[in-house]
Formats: C-alpha cells, structure tokens, sequence
C-alpha cells in the first residue's frame, strides 16, 4: 500500500507539471487546441490519483473494503471516460466522423456513472451489517437499474426518437429517486423484527414509482395534475427521514433529539399532502389555506432536516468517546508472575520474570466488532453500539507468536 501510495503521489506532481507546461504552450501558442486538451488530460489524471489514494486508504480498513475497492473502480472509469471525451473522441470526429459518437453521448455516460456509482457505493457499505443489508442490496439493485436507463438513453437511440430517448432518462431518474427513498426506509430493519411503520413507506415509493413511470410514458400533458404520484413520494419520503435520524445508537437525552426530528418530519409531510389536496380539490375559496398548509410544511421539514445533522454530529461525537489509546500505543503491562507471584512490569512481546527468569510473551488485541469494526470497549451490555450486533461472546483473536525476549 506504502508503494502504490507513492506512485500516485508521483502521478499526482507529474500531472500538476504537464498542466502547467501545457497551459503555457496554449497561451503562448495560438490555434493549439491540443495544449489545452493536454491540460485537461492532467487535471484529469491528477484528480483521478488524488481520489485513487482516498479510495485505497478506505478500502485498507477491513468495514470499508468493498466501497473503498468500488469508489476506486469508479474512479478508474470516469478518469478512462474522460481521457476517451479528450483525446479519442476528436480523433474520431476528424478522421472517422461516419463512426464518432455524438459530443453529448460521453459526457451523459460520465454523468450516469457518477450518479449512480456514488449511492451505489454508499449502499454497499451496509452489506457488512445485518440491519442494513437489506436496504443496502436494495440500493444498489435501482442504482443499477438507474445506471441502465441512463446508458441506454446515451447509447441506443437506434430505432428511437428522441422523445423515447428522453424517456429512458426520466425513467431512470424516477428509478433512483423512489428506490433510494424506498430502500432508505429500511435502514435499521433487522428481522424478524416486523417493522410495521417502515413497510407502508416501501410500498409508497412502489406505487410512486409505477405512477410516475406509467406517467412518463404515457405522455402526461401536466405533471402537475399527478398529485398522487407526489404524496406518494412524501409519504416515502418521511419514512426514509425516519428510518435514517433513527438509525445512530444514541444515548441519555440526545434520543429525544431523534424523536423529535422524526415527529417534525411527520408534520413537515402531512403537512405538505394535506397543501397538495387543497390544491387539487380545494378550489380559489381555500387558497390562502394551501399556502399555510405548504409554509408549515417547509418550516418544520428545515427543523427535521437540521434535527437529523444534529443526530448525526452527536452519533459522531459519541463515536470520539472512545478510548484514544489504542493497544498499538501501550509499550508495556504491569503483572503477576504466574510461577513466583512476584508483581512486575514486562513490555508488550516477551520478557522474563525479574525473580525466576521465567519467561512470559504479553500480546494485546482490541476487542472489535465482527460486523462494523468499531472499538467495543465500555460495551457491556453485549451490544455492539454501532450496528447493534452482538458481541458478548467474541472469539479469541488468533495472535502472531513472538519470540521472548530476554529483559
């Protein structure tokens, strides 16, 4: 890792020099489109490096491997289609232009990738956690399916106009926005818990998203008129807010915060259908109403959203509550012979009693969550306070053996 961290730093300082001399000769040079190409082929490979070392450092720890191994993957190929929009592509349009892609093609591709890649990732971080699994496959499944209808609106429109082209863009959109809210509501869920309030948030994103795809292809004159298809959303919309400000393991009074932001999400939604039924069925009468029903809704959907960072930044502050010494820092135990019952201090490794020479090896280990990795200690109550999974039995770690060393 040592290695390829410098590698990328060296790509990274090679990069920011090929910018600097190909900025130079543009400016220096008149009619050298090249030079500026040039330039942005280093931005790019200095950028890609950059996120390249982050993805590694995260992909290094043993919770973050998979999003850290993805985030890297995704990296990769954007940095590819970029080099493909600057240097290929012109090529192309100037010797083959019979066979060059459209100026828009690569760019929605890169687009999409990134679009879908980055909740895609962020899902597969809860495959290591059993309350989050769940959502986590559902993620990542319409990330996919988004991806899809991105690709082909980019690259199939043989046989298409450019309406159904269009469509396959909106349909993906719609695909991304429902599933991710739909998956959202079952953060936390762990069977064979019921989880009766998350379910009717699921089936809202559903139903909202057969609606808005039916929609979508059938041509509505008006979305406005589908007032359905967004108190669908909201409803999923509220069930996601809730599954995610309850999903942190807080503790004493800061669990109120989370109740509140939670019943403030509720009003924030009801709030907002009951604006949308007014304006649909209400008529000029009542108008004054929606407005109110709508203002109450922005107010208190603010104060949830906010609410919900609070809950976060505690969740992270109570993650800081940890020990700051970690058995990596300890230089050595104090102890009892087990031979001579002479009390002592040996350093961490090996050493020997100071009265019957016997020798001892001192090996720590930290004790961690099999499923998150986080640091267990103070956890007593046999939970994992992270993912809630259960600790209270940990197998013994298996240790290097280290030689002894003699004091």
């Amino acid at each position: 890792m040592t290695q390829t961290r410098a590698i990328l730093l060296k790509i990274m300082l090679a990069a920011v020099a090929l910018a600097a001399v190909g900025g130079a000769l543009a400016f220096l040079v008149a009619e050298m489109d090249w030079a500026w190409r040039l330039v942005g082929v280093a931005i790019a490979t200095g950028i890609a490096a950059g996120l390249l070392l982050a993805g590694l450092a995260a992909a290094g720890r043993s919770h973050l491997r998979i999003p850290g191994l993805l985030f890297a993957c995704l990296v990769l190929l954007e940095y590819l289609g970029a080099l493909f929009s600057l240097l290929v592509q012109p090529l192309m349009q100037q010797f083959y232009s019979a066979f060059a892609p459209d100026d828009w093609r690569m760019p929605l591709t890169m687009l999409a990738l990134a679009g879908v890649g980055a909740p895609f990732i962020v899902a597969s971080a809860g495959l290591t956690r059993r309350d989050a699994r769940l959502a986590a496959i559902i993620g990542m499944t319409v990330a996919a399916v988004a991806g899809i209808c991105w690709l082909i609106a980019a690259w199939v429109p043989y046989g298409l106009t450019f309406a159904d082209s269009e469509m396959w863009g909106v349909t993906g959109y719609f695909v991304l926005m429902f599933g991710l809210f739909g998956a959202l509501a079952l953060l936390g869920w762990k069977p064979p818990a019921l989880g009766l309030w998350r379910w009717p948030g699921v089936a809202a994103a559903a139903a909202g998203l057969a609606t808005a795809t039916y929609g979508t292809w059938a041509s509505w004159s008006n979305w406005d008129d589908a007032w359905f298809t967004w108190s669908l959303l909201t409803l999923a919309i509220v069930a996601a807010h809730a599954a995610a400000t309850s999903y942190p393991a807080l503790r004493g009074l800061h669990v109120w915060l989370q109740r509140v932001a939670i019943a403030l999400g509720l009003i924030s939604g009801i709030s907002l259908i009951l604006g949308l039924l007014v304006d649909e069925f209400g008529g000029p009468m009542v108008r004054d109403v929606d407005d109110a029903f709508v203002r109450l809704a922005g107010a208190t959907g603010v104060l949830a959203g906010c609410g919900t960072l609070a809950v976060i930044i505690l969740a992270r502050f109570q993650r800081a509550d940890r020990p700051v010494v970690e058995s990596r820092d300890i230089k050595q135990v104090s102890l009892t012979c087990p031979r001579c019952g002479s009390k002592q201090t040996l350093p961490v490794g090996g050493g020997r009693c100071a009265q019957c020479l016997l020798f001892i090896q001192v090996r720590l280990a930290e004790p961690r969550c099999p499923q998150c990795d986080y640091l267990l200690y103070g956890a007593s109550d046999g939970k994992c306070p992270e993912c809630g999974a259960a600790v209270a039995n940990l197998p013994m770690p298996i240790l290097e053996p280290v030689a002894a060393a003699s004091q």
